[in-house]
């Protein structure tokens, strides 16, 4: 329970800081005594990174295990995939005889969206763009379009990496679904509204619109808001250019 409640916290969050207990050496201050960090293979598969996540709240906690999957940096990504879209994995090594089971479940998935978001790199926020895409277990797949709003957009403006503009056809995709997640507040609709927000500057139900969603209706009248969001990304997928100074995607 004390590992569920601390996956929450840390998913809330938009950025990591590394325990300041851990050094660069690979140890922990456990008393007067340094205890080493688990070590992981040179390119870690996914049992073996589970493994490592089930191992949290025993002999290291979540924020020692996420840094030491995060500094394998991209040799870790196609693990960290396969726990996002296995429905097996995480329950094959892990008990769920009770309700916790599905919890521990729950939570490796968050695991392994919260240590991409940490590794940062452009193929890191790849699967997270395939995890908000298509991720079947929904809390997952919220947490994947609550880091491609806020972290991977904050990225981009900072001019760490150049971003895909996919981003926008999944956050409209996404502006449909009423599905709400408990540990975000809000449903994931809201959260990709949001998102819109933060990476066109605008939503395309605001009243400016109306003329265009009549427009885009013509005799069928006036588009709803999702329909011309729908409409729009349909005429515009192909024409859009990152803008780092706004900070938006723009037509070019």
């Amino acid at each position: 329970m004390k590992t569920f409640i601390a996956v929450m916290v840390v998913l809330c969050c938009t950025s990591l800081s590394v325990a300041q207990d851990t050094t660069q050496t690979g140890f922990r201050s456990m008393g007067p005594v340094a205890t080493p960090l688990p070590v992981l293979s040179i390119t870690p598969n996914a049992r073996e990174i589970t493994g490592l996540f089930l191992d949290i709240g025993k002999n290291l906690n979540l924020v020692e295990a996420e840094e030491v999957v995060a500094q394998k940096g991209d040799t870790a990504v196609p693990a960290l995939s396969d726990m996002i879209f296995s429905d097996t994995l995480w329950n094959s090594l892990a008990s769920v005889d009770t309700g916790e089971g599905k919890a521990t479940f729950f939570e490796g998935k968050l695991y392994a969206i919260y240590t991409l978001m940490k590794i940062g790199t452009p193929q890191a926020f790849q699967v997270l763009l395939n995890a908000a895409d298509s991720c079947r277990f929904a809390p997952a797949r919220a947490a994947a379009l609550n880091a491609i709003t806020n972290t991977y957009h904050n990225r981009a403006t900072k001019g760490t990496l150049t971003p895909d503009s996919r981003v926008i056809g999944i956050l409209i995709k996404s502006s449909t679904d009423h599905t709400y997640i408990w540990f975000l507040h809000k449903t994931i609709g809201e959260v990709a509204y949001e998102g819109l927000m933060q990476w066109l500057g605008t939503d395309f139900g605001e009243p400016q619109f109306t003329k265009a969603r009549i427009a885009a209706g013509g005799s069928n009248g006036e588009l709803s808001p999702s329909a011309y969001r729908d409409y729009w990304w349909h005429e515009n997928a192909s024409l859009l250019v990152w803008n780092r100074s706004t900070g938006h995607f723009e037509t070019k």
